[in-house]
C-alpha cells in the first residue's frame, strides 16, 4: 500500500511508516485515512465520513454508520438523527436527515403535518 519504496521518505495520505526508519508504508484500515503525508502511527488513521470508530491498532475497523444515524471524518461513534428524522445509510452530517412522509422538521425533530 503505497511505498516508501526502499528509500526515506513521508509516507503519502492513508498510510504510515509504523517505524522510524521504516522502508515501506502500510495502509490504513479500511474506510480510514491520515489527515496529511508523514503519518508513522496506524492512530493517525481516522475514520473517512459516513464510518466511524477508534484506530488505535491494525486490527481497529471503521464501522458503516446506519440508516438514521451519520458521522463526519474522524468520529468515534455514528450520531442519530434527531427526533424520528431518518437518513440513507453512509450518511456524513445531520443535513441528510430528513423527515418522514407526512411530517416536517421541527427544530430538534419532526411533526406531523
Amino acid at each position: 500500500a503505497g511505498g516508501l519504496n526502499g528509500s526515506c521518505g513521508a509516507c503519502p495520505p492513508g498510510t504510515y511508516s509504523g517505524a522510524r526508519g521504516a522502508t515501506a508504508c502500510a495502509a490504513c484500515p479500511e474506510h480510514a485515512t491520515t489527515p496529511s503525508a508523514g503519518s508513522t502511527l496506524v492512530s493517525d488513521c481516522a475514520c473517512t465520513a459516513g464510518y466511524a470508530g477508534g484506530i488505535a491498532g491494525a486490527s481497529d475497523a471503521c464501522a458503516p454508520c446506519p440508516a438514521g444515524t451519520y458521522a463526519a471524518a474522524g468520529a468515534q461513534e455514528c450520531e442519530a438523527c434527531p427526533g424520528n428524522a431518518t437518513s440513507a445509510p453512509l450518511s456524513t452530517n445531520a443535513s441528510a436527515c430528513v423527515c418522514p412522509a407526512g411530517s416536517y422538521r421541527d427544530g430538534a425533530g419532526c411533526s406531523s403535518c
